[in-house]
């Protein structure tokens, strides 16, 4: 008979342990917050969704007048550091606006090129016009004279 007891308590205490796992992997439900409404709005006040608070915050006009505003302030002889920071961008986006914005103010996503770049730039264009316009007409050439080929 003290078998029979034996295998009573150790079937107790494996089905606690089951017990207590199974709560464990039940998910609890969440407390709720103990302010007030009144309190949440003081603390935390309500902002309206603006354009500047969705995605681009900086127009392309503000962009320019900031990077304007930072190189008259390095040339009148502040740092960098503090001329960035007084135009209140950090100076990653400093560089990033200024890599992808000439100082003229057109952004076209490659950095200004000197005058021999420029010229260089148009005399390759003009080299690849001008090698289009031979190759068609070497094209019409060719057409006539398989043209001529075929009727001899």
């Amino acid at each position: 008979m003290a078998d029979d007891s034996s295998t009573d308590s150790t079937t107790a205490i494996v089905d606690a342990s089951n017990e207590t796992e199974a709560r464990k992997n039940q998910k609890q439900p969440r407390q709720p917050t103990k302010s007030t409404a009144g309190e949440q709005s003081a603390s935390k006040p309500v902002e309206a969704r603006t354009a500047a608070s969705s995605g681009k915050r900086h127009s392309h006009g503000e962009r320019i007048e900031k990077l304007d505003l930072i190189q008259s302030k390095v040339a009148a002889g502040h740092t960098l550091k503090d001329a960035v920071a007084s135009a209140g961008i950090s100076e990653q986006t400093y560089y990033n606006w200024k890599r992808n914005t000439d100082i003229a103010g057109h952004a076209h996503g490659k950095p200004s090129l000197g005058g021999e770049q420029t010229d260089l730039l148009a005399l390759e264009t003009e080299n690849q016009r001008l090698r289009h316009l031979l190759a068609e007409k070497l094209r019409v050439e060719n057409l006539e004279l398989r043209e001529k080929l075929n009727r001899n």
